[in-house]
């Protein structure tokens, strides 16, 4: 059931949350074994509002944090809610041209990054203020309380850009209603309590990284250990050494960790409740190899940033293998046909979504928004089917590979190869064909030490699959092209086979 909330604002939340859990660890930086309580991360984020605050920054006015996980983010996350400012967190790892083009669409007046990202920051006629020093440096000398919090729960929250899949990146504006919603709806639905310990290890410029392990986190009184990055050497040693109860990878990790796996002895990860997946569709036979090496269940769930990164969560006691899970409790989902008409159980439609969470609008693209965004209801662009109260995903609307009029979904054919004992990673395309339209053909990355020909896995598909679905082509390579979410980008393996 939905719960109401009687905050003012982020801010109020965080202050009331910090209150109750003053003494309590709320942060932890592994790399250098800091632990951050609840009550003196309030300070830092008091300081970090009044820095703000001094330089001018006024509401609604965008605040970007270029970087890797670190505690400093945070603070600067939490300031923003608090002054009534947006947080704009930004991938590193963007081109000069493409950070130029998210900052300056942004109307980003201020930003933080560290020195290895100072130099690609553009000089940008609304960018008025770039830092480059420590957080804690800049702070120092500021008030450790707040004065007054200038924001309500409409106030713009977040934006975020999405990995431009289809194009040029959109901006997603979150206000302060949707992040503590759908913050505490994740929370009620994964069971976070003041005695969990999670393991970030999505970067926080991502919505997955954020609302589900920091925000979800926070809204708990949660411990939360920041990992800069995932990193596959260091995982089972920070579950083990910080007594991990979640955490929350993509696919591509699990397949990272299921490559030459670390032994892992069961009692000494036994605090570990399960594992979250999401950003993208997890095979079934990942999640069974997974399950059978590590002893720990995975837990799917399906979101997008547009939907404050949550809107589905699978049931964490049982589990229904295959499935995205069933709609938090704030939220509405239908499947619907070309017309906006609800379909019966186990027919494949538009998956659409209403609730709290749901974006106020793509920033500076009132037609983008008017596509995605229908009397409340968010169209995804995701088909998928009902079927026992459970929802699935079957793909991308805009991936679905047309040949000879039939239409086949990429992801169907990359679920087979997963069953393979080779297979690390498989990424299927539609490409021209000038008698179909459109033929099958997928990317294959082997496991290290594992060998398999093109001609060996065309007959594993054939006996999986009806052979027109079946890839025409396999080609091995060493990687395949993601987003910082673990999305496939499978409009750059497109471009890679037209120029090849």
């Amino acid at each position: 059931m939905r719960t109401e909330l009687s905050y003012k604002n982020v801010g109020a939340f965080f202050d009331d949350i910090a209150a109750k859990r003053k003494e309590n660890t709320f942060l932890i930086d592994p790399q250098t074994n800091e632990h951050v309580s609840y009550g003196q991360a309030k300070i830092y984020v008091d300081k970090t509002a009044n820095f703000l605050l001094g330089l001018g920054i006024k509401k609604n006015e965008k605040i970007a944090y270029i970087g890797l996980n670190s505690l400093q983010v945070i603070y600067v996350f939490y300031a923003c809610q608090k002054i009534g400012a947006v947080f704009h967190p930004i991938n590193p790892e963007l081109s000069r041209e493409e950070l130029e083009y998210v900052l300056e669409n942004s109307d980003t007046v201020c930003a933080f990054c560290d020195e290895k990202n100072r130099e690609k920051v553009p000089s940008l006629p609304k960018l008025r203020n770039i830092f480059d020093a420590s957080l804690l440096s800049l702070i120092k000398e500021q008030r450790n309380e707040l004065a007054d919090m200038n924001a309500d729960l409409d106030n713009e929250s977040v934006l975020m850009y999405s990995s431009g899949t289809t194009g040029r990146p959109k901006g997603i504006i979150l206000t302060q209603k949707n992040i503590l919603y759908g913050g505490h709806s994740i929370m009620r639905g994964l069971g976070y309590d003041k005695k969990s310990v999670l393991l970030v290890n999505l970067p926080l410029f991502f919505s997955g990284g954020l609302f589900p392990n920091l925000v979800a986190g926070t809204c708990a009184g949660a411990c939360c250990v920041i990992q800069p990055k995932f990193s596959k050497s260091h995982f089972w040693k920070m579950v083990k050494k910080y007594g991990v109860t979640n955490t929350h990878v993509v696919p591509t990790m699990l397949s990272y960790l299921l490559n030459n796996p670390q032994k892992i002895e069961k009692h000494e990860i036994h605090q570990l409740r399960y594992v979250i997946t999401s950003a993208a569709a997890c095979p079934v036979a990942l999640i069974e190899e997974f399950t059978s090496v590590f002893g720990k269940k995975i837990i799917d769930a399906y979101g997008l940033t547009e939907n404050t990164a949550f809107t589905t969560i699978n049931d964490v006691s049982n589990p229904a293998i295959g499935s995205i899970g069933i709609p938090l409790d704030i939220a509405e989902m239908k499947v619907v046909d070309l017309e906006g008409k609800e379909v019966a159980d186990g027919v494949e439609g538009e998956i659409i979504i209403k609730g709290p969470h749901i974006f106020k609008e793509y920033y500076k693209n009132p037609e983008a928004t008017k596509k995605g965004l229908k009397n409340g209801w968010l169209y995804s662009g995701d088909l998928g089917y009902r079927k026992d109260h459970h929802y699935y995903v079957s793909g991308r609307i805009k991936e679905i590979i047309i040949k000879g009029g039939e239409n086949i979904s990429p992801v169907a054919v990359d679920r087979v190869f997963y069953k393979h004992k080779a297979v690390m990673d498989a990424a299927t395309i539609g490409v021209p064909d000038k008698h179909y339209g459109e033929e099958v053909v997928t990317y294959i990355v082997l496991k290290e030490g594992e060998n398999a020909n093109e001609g060996e896995l065309l007959e594993f598909c054939k006996d999986h699959l009806e052979n027109f679905k079946c890839p025409k082509r396999i080609i091995f390579t060493d990687s395949i092209p993601k987003g910082p979410s673990g999305k496939l980008l499978r409009r750059e393996l497109l471009e890679k086979y037209k120029k090849n």
